[in-house]
């Protein structure tokens, strides 16, 4: 073809198709506030389930396994001629357990624990091998010498087992025997 046919063919085109031919497509751009809203989109879909999962699973586990920083025992007292009890909260250890027995059978301030602790006596000789050895808890107190004003008392042997049921009910054992040592 030669140039003056090729420009006599193009003066025939209809001007409409020349205007489109020279506008470019129409194309959507896609810019970063685009891509960043699906990303943001897409990770909200993907962890937000999980989100919530470990939030149930932090709130059963606190429920269920949440340290516990106290303990409930019964303190023993004398009442009269019989022992009563009633539920005690501790938060701190035996020597709190001990503040609160002394304290509701009316002992004085000046009677103060030195140290207490529990002693395990184990019988092995019994009759069956198979059988498991019997123990014994002993309750060992080093305890200041102004107690020995208690232990003249007629209700001496009430208190002491006050003290015996007191400690079997904080430790969980059964305490057969209380050994005392009076000390400065």
């Amino acid at each position: 073809m030669k140039v003056d046919e090729f420009l006599d063919a193009i003066g025939e085109i209809d001007d409409f198709y020349l205007k489109e031919a020279k506008e470019k497509p129409n194309r959507r751009k896609i810019t970063w506030v685009g891509i960043g809203s699906l990303a943001a989109c897409f990770l909200l879909v993907l962890f937000l389930p999980y989100g919530f999962l470990h939030r149930i699973a932090l709130n059963d586990a606190e429920a269920n396994y949440a340290p516990k920083d106290y303990t409930q025992f019964l303190v023993y007292y004398v009442d009269g001629e019989n022992l009563s009890h009633f539920t005690y909260e501790i938060h701190g250890g035996h020597e709190e357990m001990f503040f609160a027995w002394k304290n509701q059978n009316g002992i004085s301030e000046d009677v103060l624990l030195k140290d207490i602790d529990l002693q395990v006596k184990i019988q092995e000789d019994c009759g069956n091998p198979t059988d498991s050895p019997v123990m014994e808890y002993i309750l060992r107190v080093e305890i200041s010498s102004s107690f020995a004003d208690y232990m003249e008392k007629d209700n001496a042997a009430l208190l002491l087992e006050s003290l015996k049921k007191t400690v079997a009910s904080y430790t969980g054992v059964k305490v057969s025997d209380i050994k005392w040592i009076l000390v400065e």
